[in-house]
């Protein structure tokens, strides 16, 4: 009886034996068991390798757009919003909607404008001084001043 009861023990038998019957019990045998689970491990490979393609096409897109001279694309593909080459994308985003609006548009991130000369590199360090953006706002467009002209 003893020798039994460490065979038992070392071998898992009883578990071995708790799980068979629950599966039998359950009218699911240890086969269709292994296939239930290769079956949701494929489907899980599948859905990853779908993912993983549609990733690599997406920065594709991206990096052509950016090519082309796409500022929100270039946004996008910056990892960092704490880089001078995003603050440069977001001043061209900002200063190309403004021309293709016809207006002057003012636009302040922490404070400083668009307008400005060196404003990527001043944004990059009051965010780096700060830890945040404080302010980003547009401000009612102002018309053009030769549009005032033609009255």
């Amino acid at each position: 009886y003893e020798k039994r009861k460490k065979w038992e023990s070392d071998t898992g038998f009883k578990e071995k034996q708790k799980q068979k019957m629950r599966l039998k019990r359950e009218g699911i045998t240890a086969e269709e068991k292994r296939k239930q689970l290769e079956e949701e491990k494929r489907k899980q490979r599948n859905l990853k390798r779908r993912q993983t393609r549609r990733i690599k096409k997406r920065q594709s897109e991206l990096e052509y757009k950016a090519d082309q001279g796409d500022y929100l694309a270039k946004m996008e593909l910056e990892e960092d919003i704490c880089t001078i080459e995003y603050w440069k994308a977001y001043k061209g985003y900002c200063l190309q909607f403004a021309e293709e609006l016809g207006e002057i548009c003012l636009h302040f991130v922490n404070g400083i404008s668009i307008q400005e000369e060196n404003f990527e590199l001043l944004v990059v360090e009051s965010i780096k001084e700060t830890g945040t953006i404080i302010e980003n706002q547009f401000f009612e467009p102002i018309p053009k001043e030769d549009d005032e002209d033609e009255s």
